[in-house]
């Protein structure tokens, strides 16, 4: 197979960074409220279950790699309010307070965002902040937290005073000392994105995905019909990436996609539920590298869509200084043939019509690098997909 349109080559890039580049975990949807704190329920929100978490992620080598955060949604505060109206965290779950989990986690080399509720309950039915906005990012500043995640659990609609509270809670966490960021998740209803993303580091309006292919392979169809600047004007959520429900070729399904819209690389699934396989896939350095250090300058571009269900997708990049192109073949479906299919590849059609040599680097670290000429043959499984990144060298 050969493509026959060509890129034109990257002379000038103005590369901009990604919005929120971030990796680490996030206890959005696997936690519970309904449970002992004490009880070895691992799922039950507590000051326990996110120390082990840290724990966990030094030991296995996460922080090392650069996931380095860990996300508190909902669920860690008391019922009401104290005596002076400011947020505390539930006195049975976090006997040490707020302050003390979120430095008992940044001593072991990690940082926490805290989840906050526009409105005046939480999805947990916690005490939210609507009408505390000042106070609530003043306690949490307090507390060395960086990164707030907004929620609007018990707002109805995203009225005009919807838009009006979170560009308040922005306007306040920006003048705070240091400035707090704000991450988005709007889930709940329809949001207008324009009026949401000059507040929000990143905006989800998707509803947090079940460990389950069959809604993976929804989402990852309906991200990658997106037009381009839509593909990337959203966070897609978190991954499923070592879940119990998904194969090797799913998990490399998904994280070849999240890769190519430079998403941020925030897990769902407990890290001690994941196999050393997949954990060194996660731990790739140019997994990380592409999320956390890398440009890129343009939207994801499809190259070709083939009768078999296979496409090829194309993204410039600049990472180490260097201008290259991320490849990403990929088959959602078992469609006929039912086994590999090779693909052949020209660099003059992928990269640029001037290239002829380039290093090809598989991203998933299943080969070396190795130096091609002209051209280079892939194989794509069904269900499954490849991501290399050609570094084109001069004769």
């Amino acid at each position: 197979m050969r493509w026959a349109a060509a890129i034109a080559a990257v002379t000038c890039v103005n590369a901009l960074a990604p919005r929120m580049a971030i990796s680490g975990w996030t206890t959005y949807i696997n936690t519970s409220l309904d449970c002992n704190p004490s009880s070895p329920e691992i799922r039950c929100i507590s000051a326990a279950l996110y120390e082990t978490m840290a724990d966990v992620l030094v030991q296995q080598r996460y922080v090392d790699a650069g996931y380095r955060w860990i996300d508190i949604n909902d669920g860690w505060t008391a019922i009401e309010r104290d005596a002076s109206g400011r947020l505390v965290a539930d006195a049975t779950r976090f006997s040490r307070g707020l302050a003390g989990v979120v430095a008992s986690i940044q001593a072991k080399g990690l940082d926490v965002a805290m989840g906050i509720e526009l409105g005046p309950t939480t999805c947990k039915h916690m005490a939210g902040s609507e009408g505390h906005y000042e106070l609530d990012v003043q306690t949490l500043g307090a507390a060395n937290v960086t990164r707030l995640l907004v929620h609007a659990c018990s707002i109805a609609s995203a009225s005009s005073s919807f838009y009006f509270r979170l560009s308040t809670l922005h306007a306040i966490a920006k003048r705070h000392v240091p400035p707090l960021a704000l991450d988005c998740v709007l889930d709940q209803f329809p949001v207008n994105a324009s009026l949401v993303t000059p507040y929000c580091a990143t905006l989800t309006t998707q509803p947090t995905l079940p460990d389950n292919w069959a809604a993976l392979q929804v989402r990852l169809r309906a991200l990658l019909a997106l037009p381009p600047g839509d593909m990337i004007a959203h966070h897609p959520g978190g991954l499923l990436v070592g879940g119990y429900a998904l194969t090797e070729g799913q998990n490399r399904l998904q994280l070849g996609i999240w890769l190519l819209l430079h998403a941020p690389l925030v897990v769902d699934i407990e890290p001690w539920a994941i196999s050393n396989r997949t954990r060194a896939l996660l731990q790739q350095p140019l997994v990380t590298q592409l999320t956390l250090e890398a440009l890129m300058p343009s939207p994801p571009e499809l190259l070709g869509s083939l009768a078999n269900g296979i496409q090829i997708w194309r993204r410039a990049v600049v990472l180490h200084g260097k201008v290259m192109t991320l490849l990403l073949a990929l088959r959602l479906d078992v469609q006929e043939p039912q086994y590999n299919v090779p693909l052949v590849f020209e660099l003059s059609d992928v990269v640029d019509k001037t290239c002829d040599r380039a290093i090809l680097h598989d991203v998933y670290g299943e080969s070396p690098p190795v130096a091609i000429k002209y051209r280079f043959t892939l194989e794509i499984a069904p269900m499954n997909a490849y991501l290399v990144l050609l570094e084109p060298t001069r004769r």
